[in-house]
């Protein structure tokens, strides 16, 4: 699993300074703000217009775009601890993708001190709101035991209903889970986890497709599944472009550009595996075949 989710996340600080500036020129000022201005520039993503149409508004939905801003330096400089700040106050005002997004720093420790359990209370929150994102999450926290006791059982609850919810992600997991046999309850054991993977992967699920294709060419090597395999590392998936890495190594032998590609193109989806074979296959290369090969890839 599952730890696809890809994080932010600082210190519990109080924070209206951190947002606000001095009292006296909030209350010049805040008045003139307009909510449905604020909201449609940040939906237009013109972020320059909305950190500056949104801020001094209070009302979750714009804290949490002010927020949303300062983690990711979008129409103002990157400041982790201010976005927590913030983001801290939309999700206690109800906002419910603050309670995801809040649940997501505390699991992280991105600007500032991780906190499982307190990751735990705001996805918790936001499921509660039909959040699937956080039910996924959930799912994750159990599956690693992160913060919770771990609970495949648990696990599978939150990925089903996450998959409810039309998640992908949550299919997927899904399929994950029945095929690790980690399940206990004998009822949810019999359903087929091949049945979830190919229903995450009919919504282009990057690791979906790829295990579905995977499995289909290991039983017949048809250049089909192999090009489906291809498909599923162009969509994301890191397995899908160290598993051809692999086969065009074994195919061409070390040294082999190709698989350098594929092994460089995991790697910057992220595969750390991916990393330490490309670095094998480099070895006696002389730098202007390097070049060559990284000319070749696409770099």
């Amino acid at each position: 699993m599952i730890r696809l989710l890809a994080a932010l996340a600082a210190v519990m600080l109080s924070g209206c300074s951190l947002f606000f500036g001095s009292g006296d020129d909030r209350d010049e000022h805040v008045n003139d703000r307009n909510p449905g201005r604020c909201y449609a520039d940040f939906l237009d993503k013109k972020f320059d217009e909305a950190f500056v149409s949104c801020s001094g508004i209070d009302d979750p939905e714009a804290l949490y775009d002010v927020a949303w801003m300062y983690s990711r330096g979008k129409g103002t400089d990157r400041n982790l601890p201010k976005a927590r700040v913030l983001m801290q106050k939309a999700a206690q005002g109800g906002y419910t993708e603050a309670m995801q997004e809040l649940g997501l720093m505390y699991d992280s420790g991105i600007g500032g001190k991780q906190d499982y359990e307190k990751a735990f209370f705001w996805y918790s929150r936001a499921a509660e709101h039909n959040s699937v994102a956080a039910m996924n999450s959930l799912a994750s926290l159990y599956y690693c035991g992160d913060g919770v006791k771990q609970d495949f059982n648990r696990s599978f609850f939150w990925s089903e209903k996450a998959a409810s919810g039309g998640s992908a992600e949550g299919m997927f997991n899904m399929g994950r889970l029945l095929e690790s046999g980690r399940i206990a309850d004998p009822a949810v054991r019999e359903k087929d986890p091949d049945y979830w993977y190919r229903r995450a992967a009919e919504l282009k699920y990057p690791e979906a497709v790829f295990t579905v294709a995977r499995k289909s060419y290991e039983k017949s090597g048809s250049p089909g599944d192999l090009s489906e395999i291809k498909r599923a590392a162009r969509l994301g998936s890191s397995a899908a472009a160290l598993y051809i890495g692999k086969l065009t190594e074994k195919r061409e032998g070390s040294g082999s550009v190709d698989a350098y590609c594929w092994y460089d193109f995991a790697v910057v989806l992220g595969n750390t595996e991916a990393a330490e074979l490309k670095n094998q296959i480099v070895l006696g290369w002389d730098k202007s075949k390097l070049l060559e090969a990284e000319e070749q890839c696409g770099n």
